[in-house]
């Protein structure tokens, strides 16, 4: 990194080595009454991956929830950021219809994706 005249260099803050290549799904929104409500996810929450396939650039949140059917049951792995000392943390949630498509699962979230040290894939 260049250095700016008069401005100190700030050390780097290591991170814990979990938290180093984080990928997944930034909750921003939780649908009241949602499945994912139920389970008790939070904005700010971080899901990691479902049913132990983690969210990456070429795989998102609604892909891995899409390979589902309403009704199934799945394993959330989330982190709640906002703790002091974030750690992954795991909750059942069972799908429910979508409300555009009952055909296809819902989990009830806005998110957005996180990649720690990854490009985003161009749409």
């Amino acid at each position: 990194t260049p250095e700016t005249p008069g401005i100190p260099e700030m050390p780097a803050i290591p991170l814990p080595e979990f938290l180093q290549d984080l990928n997944g799904a930034l909750v921003q929104e939780v649908v009241a009454g949602s499945p994912a409500d139920e389970a008790g996810l939070q904005p700010g929450d971080l899901i990691t991956a479902v049913d132990g396939e983690p969210i990456t650039p070429e795989e998102s949140l609604a892909d891995l929830i899409g390979g589902y059917a309403p009704g199934d049951e799945v394993i959330v792995t989330f982190i709640r950021l906002g703790e002091p000392e974030p750690e992954e943390q795991d909750v059942a949630v069972v799908l429910e219809q979508n409300p555009d498509d009952a055909a296809r699962p819902y989990l009830g979230v806005r998110y957005a994706p996180f990649f720690l040290g990854e490009d985003l894939p161009n749409p």
